[in-house]
């Protein structure tokens, strides 16, 4: 029989480190799913804020899927910079005036009730990312980003192979 186990001492646990060298041993942070598809979207907005087409083509696969059916990249990108142009998302602005993340709220598509009207395109392993619009300011219309419904944004991203925002 093996021997007992319950008076090891405990496993050593360094303390978590951004980085890491050779020498003593360190605790690396890594980071989850959720976090990874805040970070997609976050890296979304400020390319639309900051009119960056490569980054918003960075961002997104061609096509992009939405509601009955998709958009080719190229329109899409060229849609959402004319809609932040006529709703003053200036460069460098604050994303948090006019989008709540720290509200955002990630969970598998496939945990939606409506999952049943979502695209064939989607994948079972696709997370989507909700998170309230702040209140229309200085006349801005959030209708006109095709990713807001009234008071809340929806984006559907995909981590793997590359992570990226696959609907709309």
């Amino acid at each position: 029989t093996a021997p007992a186990t319950d008076a090891d001492p405990r496993t050593f646990t360094p303390m978590p480190s951004d980085s890491a060298t050779t020498g003593a041993p360190v605790g690396l942070v890594t980071r989850g799913r959720d976090d990874e598809a805040r970070r997609v979207v976050l890296r979304f907005l400020e390319a639309l804020r900051d009119r960056d087409v490569t980054a918003l083509e960075g961002a997104l696969t061609d096509p992009v899927a939405r509601a009955g059916g998709v958009i080719a990249r190229g329109a899409l990108v060229a849609g959402l910079l004319r809609a932040a142009e006529a709703n003053g998302l200036a460069r460098g602005g604050d994303l948090a005036l006019v989008f709540d993340l720290p509200h955002a709220v990630v969970q598998p598509l496939a945990a939606r009730r409506d999952a049943r009207r979502t695209s064939a395109r989607y994948r079972d392993d696709d997370l989507i990312v909700t998170f309230p619009v702040r209140s229309v300011q200085s006349g801005r219309r959030m209708s006109d980003f095709v990713f807001v419904r009234i008071s809340v944004a929806e984006l559907v991203v995909r981590l793997a192979p590359e992570p990226r925002i696959v609907g709309l």
